[in-house]
């Protein structure tokens, strides 16, 4: 989840940044314990959720999960940021629902 993660924010960072930058009025500075935290919790509540017993259905329950995570974040950020923009919210939250049925997918592909 991770390296999909970092491949994807490596190529979207300019956007992030600009959204950051109009919000914070400084640079994009991210902390490693939060980001650590986050994700071990995204990855413990893929696998508790979602792989740990998979059905039929994983990648839909795994797409679930996922706009839950990434739709209350990016619902939450939008309500409570006045410059948070909407677009992002929405690009954010799809991102989200592809890296958790991409990375259920190569769980059950590779690990299991």
């Amino acid at each position: 989840m991770v390296i999909l993660d970092a491949c994807y924010l490596f190529f979207s960072k300019p956007i992030y940044e600009k959204q950051y930058i109009s919000i914070q009025r400084v640079a994009l500075q991210i902390k490693p314990v939060g980001a650590l935290i986050a994700y071990i919790a995204m990855a413990v509540g893929l696998w508790y959720f979602v792989l740990k017993t998979p059905k039929t259905n994983v990648y839909l329950e795994a797409m679930i999960l996922a706009f839950v995570v990434f739709g209350t974040y990016n619902a939450t950020s939008y309500a409570l940021l006045k410059k948070f923009r909407p677009e992002l919210a929405a690009m954010d939250t799809v991102w989200g629902i592809l890296m958790f049925t991409t990375a259920s997918y190569l769980y059950l592909t590779f690990v299991k």
